[in-house]
Parts: C-alpha cells; structure tokens; sequence
C-alpha cells in the first residue's frame, strides 16, 4: 500500500542535491528505471536525483546495493525517498521519473542525455528541482 505523505518539502535536503551534482556533474545521471518498452528495469546509477538523498543523508533505500526487476520494488524506493523528501508518493514520481517532468525539461535533458553532455544534464536537473520546489511538487 502506498502512504501519503504531507507535501512540506524537505528543501534543505534538495538544496543539498543541487549542490552536489554542481561539483560531481560526471557522478550524475537519472538513466531509466523502466526503459521505452517496460520490459527492463534498471538504474543505471546510484548517483540520481533520489540516489543523491540516499548518499547525502547517509540513508540509501533498502537493498539499494542490489537492483530488483520488479514494479514493487520501484514502489517501494520511490516512497521511501518520497518520505525522505516530505513529498507525497505521486510527487515523487514527478520528482524521480524524467518522463514525468514537465515536457520542457524531459525534452531538455532527453537531448542533453543523447549528447553525453554531462553538465548541461545538471542543469536541466538543478532547473527541474527548482520548479519541483517552486510549485511545491505539483509539477
């Protein structure tokens, strides 16, 4: 069952993820959980933005050493971090899931993901959690 959470976003804590993508650009990717098809679950990196919280706060999600295929498990570290953040389950999603952010920035860091331009993939996200602060994680 997934709980929901108070939307008070921990903006410290995102404040903190910004910061540290800032200076460890080439440590960062959100990659896919669930490729085009939605036959393959995977992340390509500890190092997205929800991996960031987990590395920041010294509380990575359960079992997050070790990659699961199933949509549970997606679940299940998707409301972890979203109670990490103060978010409910649904703005984590929209946090977490670059097909579920705002068509300009999906379309942004699609094109800078295509291009392995690491930096400008930062700012994309840094511009994404700013609007996911600004809009209190509607958006």
């Amino acid at each position: 069952m997934i709980t929901q959470y108070p939307t008070t976003i921990n903006i410290p804590l995102l404040r903190q993820v910004q910061r540290k993508l800032d200076k460890h650009y080439d440590q960062f990717d959100m990659g896919w959980w669930v490729n085009n098809l939605n036959i393959s679950f995977e992340c390509r990196t500890t190092m997205c933005i929800a991996g960031w919280c987990g590395v920041i706060t010294g509380k990575p999600a359960p079992e997050s050493d070790r990659i699961s295929a199933t949509l549970r498990h997606l679940d299940q570290v998707t409301e972890y971090y979203a109670e990490m953040l103060g978010v409910s389950f649904e703005s984590a999603q929209r946090l977490f899931f670059v097909n579920r952010w705002p068509a300009e920035f999906d379309k942004q860091y699609t094109a800078a993901w295509l291009a392995h331009d690491q930096p400008a993939m930062v700012g994309v996200a840094n511009r994404r959690i700013d609007h996911f602060i600004n809009t209190l994680g509607a958006e």
